[in-house]
This record gives structure tokens, C-alpha cells and sequence, in this order.
């Protein structure tokens, strides 16, 4: 059996592309991986044919998919970064791609327990972005953003921003930090307890290579 065994899931979202997942954890063993899960009509988002947003959640060991069918979600995006909060126990998502000329600036959290988003309008953000990266950083308690595309097509820019959020203010703060990675998006990222450090590698450059840092 691998690592990701195929088969065991009887029930499954529908095909999709572009989406997000982030890792909740329940008790002492489960986890549950929750999605902002878009399904786009045809090839690409556009204004007239919006995404459908569906939350599931799959707990490991084979369960099935569950279609969560929230109250109150945000608009369809593609390319959008989301992470789980473990000290607000929320799952925060921003920005993405909604078919507007400028792409999305808006931060969300979902509470698993209540079942519902919530819009957070903080008074400050990062640029509206897609195709940027996030990770939760315990130590400093705030969800670490990086890079991305800072609009659209044939205009979009490349981002080499760190922003982090605070849930407990619902603040962000732009780190501005003196020595970071050069601009690009798409690159992976995540969170290192052990040596307290936010991990990034690769990326697509201005450049358009792919990144071996």
C-alpha cells in the first residue's frame, strides 16, 4: 500500500482543479482534510460563469467524502491559499483568482465546529493575489503568506511580499524581512516545528524558470 492508496474512497467531490486543502485535527488521531473545492463550468473562471464552492472533509484510514454545504462561503476562486490555524482552530483562506480584473483580497476562516465562514474585513491586507503561498507558523502564532501574482493576466505582477495574520487582531502586518526569495508564485511552503522556520522551495520566477531554492 503507498502513501496515497487508490479505491478506498467511496464517495468523492467531483473533478476539479486549481483548489485548496488544508489539515484539521479532531481528537487525539483524527484528521480531517477540509477543501475549498472549485468546480468552473468550463477551462477558466469568468465573471459570467462563476465557480461552485463546496467544502468537504475526508477523515484518514478511507472514510468517505462529505460534502459540508456551509451557510455562508466565499465566491469561487482558483489559485487561492488556505492553511489551518491550530491555535484559533480556523481554517484561514485569502485571496485567489474570482474572474475580476484584479483577483480577490478578501480573508476567511471556517470554523469545522459551527460549520460556517466567516468574511474577517480586516483593516489592512497584502495586495489582492493568486497563485501564492501559506503556511501556519505556531511560534509567532499568524499565518505566514508569500509571493504569488498580484492581479491578472497580461498585467499580473510578481510578488516577493512575506505578510503574516493574526487571527486573535485580525491584523496583517507586512513583515518586509531584509534577506527573502525573489519575486515568484507556486512555490511549496510550510511550517518546520521542530527547527521553528517556515520552509519555502522553488517557484516560477519572473523569468518564467522554475527555481531549484
Amino acid at each position: 500500500m503507498g502513501l496515497f492508496p487508490r479505491g478506498q474512497i467511496a464517495r468523492t467531490p467531483s473533478r476539479r482543479r486549481r483548489e485548496a486543502i488544508a489539515t484539521v485535527l479532531r481528537g487525539s488521531s483524527t484528521i480531517v482534510f477540509l477543501a475549498l473545492l472549485l468546480l468552473t463550468p468550463g477551462p477558466s473562471v469568468s465573471a459570467g460563469a462563476p465557480p461552485i464552492v463546496r467544502g468537504h472533509a475526508a477523515p484518514m484510514g478511507g472514510s468517505d467524502w462529505t460534502n459540508m454545504n456551509p451557510s455562508d462561503a466565499p465566491a469561487g476562486y482558483l489559485n487561492l491559499a488556505m492553511v489551518y490555524d491550530s491555535d484559533a482552530d480556523r481554517v484561514i483562506a485569502y485571496g485567489g483568482y474570482d474572474g475580476s480584473d484584479d483577483g480577490s483580497n478578501e480573508t476567511w476562516a471556517y470554523d469545522f465546529e459551527s460549520n460556517a465562514w466567516t468574511n474577517l474585513h480586516p483593516a489592512g491586507h497584502p495586495d489582492a493575489t493568486q497563485l501564492l503561498r501559506a503556511a501556519y507558523d505556531s511560534g509567532s502564532r499568524q499565518t505566514i503568506l508569500f509571493g504569488g501574482l498580484i492581479g491578472t493576466y497580461p498585467n499580473a505582477a510578481y510578488s516577493s511580499g512575506t505578510w503574516g495574520y493574526d487571527f486573535s487582531s485580525n491584523t496583517w502586518t507586512n513583515l518586509s524581512p531584509a534577506d527573502h526569495p525573489s519575486e515568484r508564485r507556486s512555490p511549496g511552503m510550510t511550517y518546520d516545528a521542530q527547527s521553528a522556520r517556515t520552509i519555502l522551495f522553488g517557484g516560477l520566477t519572473v523569468s518564467y524558470t522554475y527555481d531549484n531554492e
